[in-house]
């Protein structure tokens, strides 16, 4: 079915295998619809069953697995998904589209599972390579893709792979919808040729906008790079879209005089406010030790806490005694043992010789003109929702996965429910009041006093009706009726600090709630309206966390660790309710406590946290259990 900018595509039929090996064509067929969780991170499935049928398949001989590598096989079919598309449609077709998209996506990506073994298992024959290449050339995105991995993951030869690299040779570019082909293929040819050899042959694509992208991301991943390449990162450090890559280019390189310009260029004017600069930014600056960047090193410490221990270094470097006092005010307005310590040390270092005269910076001694902000509509990009795995299926796979490791017992323990919460941009007078939702204006009693910490106003974050969520989870989990309203700190000088105070609000149901407007001594942002696509799901906690070392001691945590990393706990990153935070590690967080909230940033609501952080809002156990959301406590970080 297809219509427009939506479409769905059931996987081509498949003939039955015929090897002439009757146990190779039962795990074949098994291998063709065997279930996987990932899309992208992993290409097929793990697990001993997996294993055992790959190895009774391959059995026959990459000869007579090339015979199924048909037409048939590389149509994968496709799936589509567009909200305003979809809502268009009639109720009965709209019902049949959302009915066939959640059963095509399992199918496809077992599919493209397939695909990617089949092609590693014959790769590595003259006709298998040929093969592959018709396929690299001429197949789907998603094929194309998938054959791609399966080379790069099973290829044995270089001179194979060198051709390999060359189907997506940079100067033959053709458009973004395989950049990321490209930017594999170029990934390749670093790792093969030298770093010369690969400054010769597209050194002379760094002025080409169209490719520009591709080749810093491509040479980001590369293990050695050639110093030719250190002007062409440092012309791009000041292109946000295009900062991550230069700088993990130039992390190959140690810095000099050069970089201080193209540096101090990219952060905010040092001489007017503004918010918390990038840390990734400072720490070259900080190793040069160049006077020009001072001005910088002591606006970030005024704006903000985050690159504190750069910005330190860097002062000490310049050993200019004005330095002293930045220091000296940042540890009155962010007080702190160890930063106290070190920065009581530092301004004795630098003023060794004598304090100086405080630098004059007009600007920022004047607190600028504040505004009370308006929530105006801004159409945003369309959003890219993952397909999600049903939560029955998910508990059936990850329950398995425990049994098959010998950990038995241990998954009823240590799983946890959680609703994925995913967001599309609305007007918000198109949502009712009370509905759950993401940003906007809170929905609060008329006589609920607005959040706040030693009187500055917090900012709206979410709001969840409770009556919304609690079918999607285990009795208890929540109260099951009633709204819960998310609200954090977001200024880096203001006394709730940035997302180091959070509060949630809890009103009783059936209390007449109204769409509240910010208060007249609220200057932070209002974020764009959401609203949301509820999912269950079920979320492990990562190795480190302190739930896991009371199920499990010795060795059984090590082998909690494999299954961790084989159920592809981190997958998939969405604002979420409840379960473990899916990413990083997170042995910092004490076994009483649970997430209650977890915030990425993302395009939808425009939310943005720290340096591309996500934000968790914690809460006691204890308290969570006795349904008391008066005391919760945030934490920002990815890792």
């Amino acid at each position: 079915m297809s219509r427009g900018l939506i479409e769905v595509t059931f996987p081509a039929p498949l003939d039955p295998p015929n090897t002439g090996n009757a146990d190779a064509d039962e795990a074949i067929t098994k291998l063709r619809t065997f279930p996987k969780r990932s899309p992208a991170k992993w290409r097929r499935p793990s697990g001993e069953e997996y294993d055992a049928l790959v190895a009774r398949a391959e059995a026959v001989g990459p000869e007579k697995l090339l015979e199924l590598l048909d037409d048939a096989t590389i149509q994968t079919g496709n799936t589509v998904w567009d909200d305003e598309q979809i809502d268009a449609l009639p109720a009965k077709e709209r019902r049949k589209f959302k009915k066939d998209h959640t059963k095509a996506g399992p199918e496809i990506k077992s599919r493209l599972a397939y695909l990617h073994w089949l092609v590693g298992a014959t790769c590595n024959t003259e006709a298998g390579f040929e093969r592959a290449l018709e396929i690299l050339k001429a197949g789907s995105a998603a094929v194309r893709d998938t054959t791609m991995s399966a080379l790069m993951q099973d290829l044995e030869g270089d001179p194979q792979r060198l051709q390999v690299a060359a189907v997506f040779d940079l100067r033959e570019w053709d458009g973004e919808e395989l950049g990321n082909l490209y930017r594999a293929g170029l990934e390749l040819f670093c790792e093969l040729a030298s770093p010369a050899e690969v400054y010769e042959r597209y050194g002379d694509l760094a002025e080409d906008g169209a490719v520009r992208r591709t080749l810093l991301a491509g040479l980001a991943k590369a293990e050695a790079l050639d110093p030719r390449w250190v002007p062409v990162a440092l012309a791009a450090v000041g292109d946000l879209g295009l900062r991550h890559s230069a700088l993990k280019i130039l992390e190959h390189f140690e810095p000099d005089e050069s970089w201080v310009e193209p540096f101090c260029a990219a952060l905010p004017d040092p001489t007017k406010p503004g918010s918390l600069t990038y840390k990734d930014l400072l720490a070259p600056l900080a190793k040069v030790g160049d006077a020009r960047a001072l001005p910088y090193f002591m606006a970030d410490l005024r704006r903000g806490w985050m690159s504190w221990e750069v910005c330190f270094e860097g002062l000490r470097k310049i050993g200019d005694p004005a330095g002293a006092h930045a220091v000296r005010d940042f540890l009155e307005k962010f007080p702190g043992t160890d930063r106290n310590e070190v920065g009581a040390a530092l301004i004795a270092e630098l003023e060794k010789d004598g304090a100086v005269p405080r630098m004059e910076v007009a600007a920022e001694d004047s607190k600028p003109t504040r505004t009370r902000p308006v929530l105006t509509y801004e159409k945003g990009p369309k959003p890219k929702h993952p397909n999600i795995e049903p939560l029955a299926e998910l508990e059936k796979v990850y329950a398995k996965a425990f049994t098959d490791a010998g950990l038995e017992g241990a998954y009823e323990k240590l799983a946890q429910r959680a609703v994925l919460m995913l967001p599309t941009r609305v007007k918000e007078a198109e949502l009712e009041v009370g509905a759950t939702k993401l940003g906007g204006h809170p929905d609060l009693p008329a006589k609920t006093k607005w959040p706040r910490v030693s009187k500055e106003p917090l900012t709206f974050l979410a709001q969840v009706d409770l009556g919304d969520v609690a079918p999607l989870l285990p009795k208890g989990a929540l109260p099951t009726e009633g709204l819960l309203s998310f609200f954090i700190g977001n200024d880096f000088e203001g006394p709730a600090g940035y997302c180091e105070k959070a509060k949630v609000v809890f009103t009783e149901p059936g209390a007449e709630l109204v769409r509240r407007e910010v208060p007249k001594d609220f200057y932070d942002v209002i974020y764009q309206a959401a609203r949301v696509e509820l999912v269950a799901t079920v979320t492990l906690p990562s190795p480190s966390n302190k739930h896991v070392g009371k199920v499990l001691r010795g060795k059984k945590r090590d082998t909690y660790e494999e299954v961790f990393e084989a159920c592809d706990a981190f997958e998939p990153l969405l604002p979420q309710l409840l379960g473990f935070r899916r990413h990083g590690w997170d042995a910092e967080e004490p076994g009483t406590s649970e997430m209650l909230l977890q915030l990425p940033g993302d395009d939808q609501t425009g939310m943005q946290f720290g340096d591309i952080d996500v934000l968790g809002i914690y809460v006691a156990r204890k308290r969570l259990e006795a349904g008391d959301f008066s005391k919760v406590r945030p934490r920002l970080g990815d890792g």
